[in-house]
C-alpha cells in the first residue's frame, strides 16, 4: 500500500470518478484505476462498485474513507511538523576569543 494509492482512493471516492480523479492529480485515467486495483488486491476487498458511467463505494471502501481520512490527515500534520522543524536552526555554537591590551 502506497500514499499514492490511498491519495486516489480519497479523490476517487471524493469526486465518484476515477476520470474526475486523474484530471485532479494529473494522471491518466487507467493509472488511477491501476492503482485503486492494486490497493483493493492487497486489502482482498473491493472498495468500489463499478458500472459503465458511475461508481459507488462498497461498505469497505466507506469505512476506509473514513479510517484513511483521519490518518492522511495525521500524516500530513506531521509532515509539516518535520519540515518546519528542520527549518530551524539547532546545535551548539563555540565562541573563542582573546584578550587584546
Amino acid at each position: 500500500m502506497t500514499i499514492q494509492q490511498i491519495q486516489y482512493f480519497l479523490m476517487a471516492a471524493e469526486k465518484m470518478s476515477f476520470t474526475e480523479t486523474a484530471k485532479v492529480m494529473y494522471v491518466s485515467q487507467p493509472a488511477v484505476s491501476r492503482q485503486i486495483s492494486l490497493l483493493e488486491e492487497e486489502i482482498g476487498l473491493e472498495l468500489f462498485r463499478r458500472n459503465k458511467s458511475t461508481l459507488q463505494l462498497t461498505g469497505a471502501g466507506e469505512r476506509l474513507v473514513a479510517f484513511f481520512s483521519k490518518t492522511f490527515q495525521e500524516y500530513r500534520e506531521i509532515r509539516n511538523e518535520l519540515k518546519t522543524d528542520a527549518h530551524k536552526l539547532s546545535g551548539v555554537v563555540t565562541l573563542g576569543s582573546t584578550a587584546v591590551g
